[in-house]
């Protein structure tokens, strides 16, 4: 039976570490700058989004809306 328990806590550290160390994905994925991004994309705090002209270049539930960050327009929900 001391087994079994020492087997689950190693289990529950191990996992915890993993969180730990692994962070949370899009955040960790982030620019610095508009050279991080892709072409069509732009470096605003939420990492790179895709930048337009007007509406008809955003996906659907998107429309073509000022930066945050520097002049220029991006798809904003």
């Amino acid at each position: 039976m001391l087994w079994k328990r020492r087997v689950v806590l190693f289990a529950a550290a191990l996992s915890c570490v993993l969180w730990l160390t692994t962070g949370c994905g899009k955040e960790d994925e982030g620019c610095r700058s508009d050279h991080d991004c892709s072409e069509e994309e732009v470096c605003e705090p939420s990492g790179c989004v895709s930048s337009c002209e007007d509406d008809t270049d955003c996906p659907a539930g998107h429309e073509c809306g000022p930066r945050r960050v520097e002049e220029g327009l991006i798809c904003v929900r």
